[in-house]
Protein backbone atom coordinates (compact mmCIF):
# COMPACT_ATOMS: atom_id res chain seq x y z
CA UNK A 1 0.00 0.00 0.00
CA UNK A 2 1.25 3.31 -1.13
CA UNK A 3 0.61 6.37 1.48
CA UNK A 4 0.91 10.06 0.94
CA UNK A 5 0.27 12.76 3.25
CA UNK A 6 -3.56 13.88 3.22
CA UNK A 7 -3.72 17.71 2.78
CA UNK A 8 -6.61 19.90 3.05
CA UNK A 9 -4.87 23.63 1.84
CA UNK A 10 -6.08 26.63 3.65
CA UNK A 11 -4.10 29.21 2.19
CA UNK A 12 -5.33 30.70 -1.37
CA UNK A 13 -1.81 32.11 -1.89
CA UNK A 14 -0.55 28.23 -1.08
CA UNK A 15 -3.15 26.61 -3.51
CA UNK A 16 -2.99 29.03 -6.53
CA UNK A 17 0.78 27.97 -6.93
CA UNK A 18 0.53 24.72 -6.50
CA UNK A 19 -1.83 24.85 -9.44
CA UNK A 20 0.23 27.40 -11.17
CA UNK A 21 3.01 24.98 -11.39
CA UNK A 22 1.15 21.60 -12.65
CA UNK A 23 2.09 21.14 -16.37
CA UNK A 24 -0.01 18.77 -18.56
CA UNK A 25 0.84 19.96 -21.91
CA UNK A 26 3.25 18.09 -24.59
CA UNK A 27 6.78 18.21 -24.35
CA UNK A 28 9.86 15.80 -25.11
CA UNK A 29 9.68 11.80 -26.08
CA UNK A 30 9.77 9.04 -23.38
CA UNK A 31 10.26 5.57 -24.07
CA UNK A 32 6.74 3.40 -23.67
CA UNK A 33 7.02 -0.27 -23.40
CA UNK A 34 4.00 -1.51 -25.48
CA UNK A 35 4.16 -4.94 -23.71
CA UNK A 36 2.95 -3.44 -20.56
CA UNK A 37 0.18 -1.68 -21.68
CA UNK A 38 -2.39 -3.31 -19.12
CA UNK A 39 -0.33 -3.02 -16.15
CA UNK A 40 -1.04 0.54 -16.39
CA UNK A 41 -4.65 -0.47 -15.80
CA UNK A 42 -4.85 -2.74 -13.41
CA UNK A 43 -8.19 -3.22 -11.38
CA UNK A 44 -9.93 -6.12 -9.75
CA UNK A 45 -12.89 -6.27 -7.16
CA UNK A 46 -11.89 -5.17 -4.01
CA UNK A 47 -9.24 -2.51 -4.90
CA UNK A 48 -9.62 0.73 -3.07
CA UNK A 49 -8.47 4.42 -4.14
CA UNK A 50 -8.28 7.38 -2.10
CA UNK A 51 -8.03 10.71 -3.81
CA UNK A 52 -7.84 14.28 -3.05
CA UNK A 53 -10.30 16.91 -5.24
CA UNK A 54 -9.25 20.23 -5.23
CA UNK A 55 -11.88 23.01 -7.00
CA UNK A 56 -11.49 26.61 -8.00
CA UNK A 57 -14.83 27.83 -9.31
CA UNK A 58 -14.64 31.57 -10.87
CA UNK A 59 -17.59 33.82 -11.68
CA UNK A 60 -17.81 37.13 -12.88
CA UNK A 61 -17.84 39.79 -9.99
CA UNK A 62 -16.72 36.90 -7.15
CA UNK A 63 -13.98 35.91 -4.96
CA UNK A 64 -12.59 32.15 -6.50
CA UNK A 65 -14.61 29.62 -4.71
CA UNK A 66 -12.21 26.79 -3.26
CA UNK A 67 -13.29 23.56 -2.55
CA UNK A 68 -11.70 20.71 -1.57
CA UNK A 69 -12.75 16.90 -0.73
CA UNK A 70 -11.45 13.49 -0.12
CA UNK A 71 -12.74 10.93 -2.85
CA UNK A 72 -12.28 7.35 -2.17
CA UNK A 73 -13.26 4.52 -5.25
CA UNK A 74 -14.02 1.21 -4.48
CA UNK A 75 -14.18 -1.71 -7.02
CA UNK A 76 -17.29 -3.20 -5.70
CA UNK A 77 -18.35 -5.74 -8.42
CA UNK A 78 -17.62 -7.19 -11.36
CA UNK A 79 -19.20 -9.20 -14.41
CA UNK A 80 -18.20 -10.64 -18.07
CA UNK A 81 -19.79 -10.47 -21.45
CA UNK A 82 -17.13 -11.99 -24.28
CA UNK A 83 -14.15 -10.07 -24.33
CA UNK A 84 -15.56 -7.02 -22.12
CA UNK A 85 -15.33 -7.36 -18.30
CA UNK A 86 -17.78 -4.45 -16.89
CA UNK A 87 -16.36 -3.46 -12.83
CA UNK A 88 -19.01 -1.18 -10.62
CA UNK A 89 -17.12 1.36 -8.95
CA UNK A 90 -18.43 2.93 -5.83
CA UNK A 91 -17.78 6.74 -4.96
CA UNK A 92 -17.72 8.41 -1.80
CA UNK A 93 -16.51 11.82 -0.59
CA UNK A 94 -15.78 13.47 2.60
CA UNK A 95 -15.53 17.58 2.92
CA UNK A 96 -13.02 19.33 5.31
CA UNK A 97 -15.81 19.05 8.09
CA UNK A 98 -17.27 16.17 7.19
CA UNK A 99 -16.68 13.26 9.64
CA UNK A 100 -18.00 10.13 7.68
CA UNK A 101 -17.48 9.40 3.75
CA UNK A 102 -21.13 9.95 2.10
CA UNK A 103 -22.29 8.00 -0.73
CA UNK A 104 -21.27 10.14 -3.63
CA UNK A 105 -22.34 8.35 -7.01
CA UNK A 106 -21.92 4.24 -9.09
CA UNK A 107 -19.70 3.86 -12.22
CA UNK A 108 -18.67 1.94 -14.39
CA UNK A 109 -15.30 1.01 -15.83
CA UNK A 110 -15.33 -1.22 -18.88
CA UNK A 111 -12.24 -2.86 -19.96
CA UNK A 112 -11.33 -5.71 -23.24
CA UNK A 113 -8.09 -6.32 -24.86
CA UNK A 114 -8.37 -2.59 -27.03
CA UNK A 115 -9.26 0.04 -24.67
CA UNK A 116 -10.39 1.41 -21.29
CA UNK A 117 -14.11 2.56 -21.08
CA UNK A 118 -15.57 4.89 -18.26
CA UNK A 119 -19.41 5.01 -17.96
CA UNK A 120 -20.76 7.92 -15.36
CA UNK A 121 -24.41 9.85 -15.79
CA UNK A 122 -25.12 7.67 -19.20
CA UNK A 123 -22.58 8.93 -20.74
CA UNK A 124 -19.08 6.35 -22.08
CA UNK A 125 -15.82 8.16 -22.96
CA UNK A 126 -12.63 5.87 -23.77
CA UNK A 127 -9.67 6.37 -20.92
CA UNK A 128 -6.57 4.36 -22.44
CA UNK A 129 -6.74 2.12 -25.87
CA UNK A 130 -4.30 -0.26 -26.04
CA UNK A 131 -1.59 -0.54 -27.12
CA UNK A 132 0.31 2.02 -24.82
CA UNK A 133 2.82 3.95 -26.68
CA UNK A 134 3.88 7.33 -27.30
CA UNK A 135 2.14 9.32 -29.65
CA UNK A 136 -1.11 7.00 -29.49
CA UNK A 137 -4.18 8.43 -30.15
CA UNK A 138 -7.85 7.73 -30.16
CA UNK A 139 -11.34 9.20 -30.18
CA UNK A 140 -12.70 10.00 -26.65
CA UNK A 141 -15.84 9.75 -27.88
CA UNK A 142 -15.62 7.04 -29.82
CA UNK A 143 -19.04 5.52 -28.31
CA UNK A 144 -20.95 8.00 -27.13
CA UNK A 145 -21.76 9.65 -30.46
CA UNK A 146 -20.52 13.22 -29.59
CA UNK A 147 -18.40 15.81 -31.01
CA UNK A 148 -15.07 13.69 -32.03
CA UNK A 149 -12.17 14.63 -29.28
CA UNK A 150 -8.89 13.37 -29.90
CA UNK A 151 -6.59 12.17 -26.79
CA UNK A 152 -3.17 10.81 -27.03
CA UNK A 153 -0.31 9.66 -25.22
CA UNK A 154 2.21 12.44 -24.64
CA UNK A 155 5.55 13.04 -22.88
CA UNK A 156 6.28 15.22 -20.20
CA UNK A 157 9.68 16.88 -18.57
CA UNK A 158 7.52 18.54 -15.83
CA UNK A 159 5.20 16.87 -13.88
CA UNK A 160 2.02 17.61 -10.97
CA UNK A 161 3.71 17.71 -7.41
CA UNK A 162 3.05 15.43 -4.21
CA UNK A 163 2.22 12.63 -7.08
CA UNK A 164 2.31 9.02 -5.27
CA UNK A 165 4.88 7.89 -8.11
CA UNK A 166 6.79 9.54 -10.43
CA UNK A 167 8.31 6.17 -12.01
CA UNK A 168 6.73 4.38 -15.29
CA UNK A 169 3.74 7.15 -15.89
CA UNK A 170 2.14 8.13 -18.81
CA UNK A 171 0.34 11.43 -19.37
CA UNK A 172 -2.89 11.65 -21.53
CA UNK A 173 -3.73 14.68 -22.79
CA UNK A 174 -7.02 14.68 -24.79
CA UNK A 175 -7.15 19.23 -24.79
CA UNK A 176 -4.74 21.53 -24.15
CA UNK A 177 -6.04 24.90 -25.34
CA UNK A 178 -4.31 28.68 -24.10
CA UNK A 179 -5.62 31.67 -25.89
CA UNK A 180 -6.19 35.71 -25.59
CA UNK A 181 -10.24 33.97 -24.75
CA UNK A 182 -9.94 30.82 -22.79
CA UNK A 183 -7.35 28.11 -21.55
CA UNK A 184 -8.66 24.33 -21.35
CA UNK A 185 -6.90 21.31 -20.09
CA UNK A 186 -7.84 17.43 -20.04
CA UNK A 187 -5.23 15.53 -18.68
CA UNK A 188 -4.87 12.05 -16.90
CA UNK A 189 -1.62 10.58 -15.52
CA UNK A 190 -1.38 6.87 -15.22
CA UNK A 191 0.91 4.92 -13.33
CA UNK A 192 2.52 1.12 -14.35
CA UNK A 193 0.70 -1.47 -12.00
CA UNK A 194 -1.30 1.04 -10.23
CA UNK A 195 -3.80 3.02 -12.83
CA UNK A 196 -4.78 6.36 -12.77
CA UNK A 197 -2.46 8.76 -10.20
CA UNK A 198 -3.79 12.34 -11.78
CA UNK A 199 -6.51 13.84 -13.56
CA UNK A 200 -6.76 17.48 -14.39
CA UNK A 201 -9.81 19.37 -16.05
CA UNK A 202 -9.45 23.01 -16.85
CA UNK A 203 -12.05 25.02 -18.35
CA UNK A 204 -12.03 29.03 -17.81
CA UNK A 205 -12.36 31.89 -19.63
CA UNK A 206 -10.26 35.11 -19.48
CA UNK A 207 -11.31 38.75 -18.90
CA UNK A 208 -11.83 40.15 -22.72
CA UNK A 209 -12.91 43.89 -22.16
CA UNK A 210 -10.39 46.46 -23.91
CA UNK A 211 -8.80 47.19 -20.33
CA UNK A 212 -8.10 43.04 -19.69
CA UNK A 213 -7.73 41.54 -22.85
CA UNK A 214 -4.45 39.18 -23.17
CA UNK A 215 -3.40 40.05 -19.63
CA UNK A 216 -4.46 36.19 -18.10
CA UNK A 217 -7.60 37.38 -15.71
CA UNK A 218 -9.73 34.54 -14.89
CA UNK A 219 -13.34 35.82 -15.38
CA UNK A 220 -15.18 32.57 -15.12
CA UNK A 221 -14.99 28.68 -15.39
CA UNK A 222 -13.00 26.00 -13.20
CA UNK A 223 -10.55 24.20 -12.45
CA UNK A 224 -9.79 20.91 -11.17
CA UNK A 225 -7.12 18.60 -9.60
CA UNK A 226 -7.63 15.31 -8.57
CA UNK A 227 -4.66 13.64 -7.42
CA UNK A 228 -4.61 9.83 -6.10
CA UNK A 229 -3.11 9.75 -2.16
CA UNK A 230 -3.61 5.78 -1.23
CA UNK A 231 -3.89 2.80 -3.24
CA UNK A 232 -4.79 -0.65 -1.43
CA UNK A 233 -5.05 -3.65 -3.80
CA UNK A 234 -6.73 -6.63 -3.34
CA UNK A 235 -5.67 -8.58 -1.05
Amino acid sequence: MNRLKLLFPSNFLYLFLLFAIISCTKTTDVEINPQDSYKYFPIEVGDNNLFQKVTYSYAVGQKVKIDSVLVRETVASKSVSNSDTYFVIERQTKGVNDLFFKPEAVFQIITNPKQVIKGERNVYTVLLHYPVYSGSAWNVNEINGQDEKEAEIVSYDKLPPKLITDKNIIKVLSDSTNNLINFKVGCHIFAKDIGLIYQENTDIEYCQDDNCLGKGIIESGKREFITLLEHNKKQ
